[in-house]
Order: structure tokens, then C-alpha cells, then sequence
């Protein structure tokens, strides 16, 4: 079974309390993408209030904000 999409948690799971975005989170982001894995930043966060260090990875395209009640697609 191929892993096609990735639901990445934000806050005190892919970036710290300080609102960063740890190094080996962000290649650990980037490596999926380049397998063209689908990574999607979900989060209780409405979609301005995702740190901008997530904002900046290319290839991310869709995002779940709003705790679910929001699904992005950054290309539309």
C-alpha cells in the first residue's frame, strides 16, 4: 500500500509552542512532497493564523483549517 496523504497535526506536533518550525520537521515535510506524497497542515487554526514557515514549503497544497470545517486548496 503506497501513502498517498499525509494529516499533519500543527500546534505541539509539527511546530513548537514558540510557533516554529523545527529542521527536521520541515525535511521530513519536504521529503514526502518530493515522493509526491500529499501533505496536509490540519489544524483548529483559522487559515491566516498558520505559521508562515508552514505558508513557504512548496508543494503544499491543501489544508484543513478551522477545525475541519475549512478544506483549502492553495492552487484554486
Amino acid at each position: 500500500m503506497d501513502i498517498k496523504l499525509i494529516a499533519i497535526d500543527m500546534d505541539g506536533t509539527t511546530i513548537r509552542m514558540d510557533q516554529t518550525l523545527p529542521v527536521k520537521n520541515r525535511a521530513a515535510i519536504e521529503k514526502a512532497i518530493e515522493k509526491g506524497i500529499y501533505v496536509v497542515p490540519t489544524t483548529g487554526r483559522m487559515r491566516g493564523e498558520i505559521p508562515p514557515e508552514v505558508m513557504e514549503i512548496e508543494g503544499i497544497r491543501y489544508m484543513i483549517t478551522s477545525n475541519g470545517a475549512s478544506v483549502l486548496d492553495r492552487e484554486k
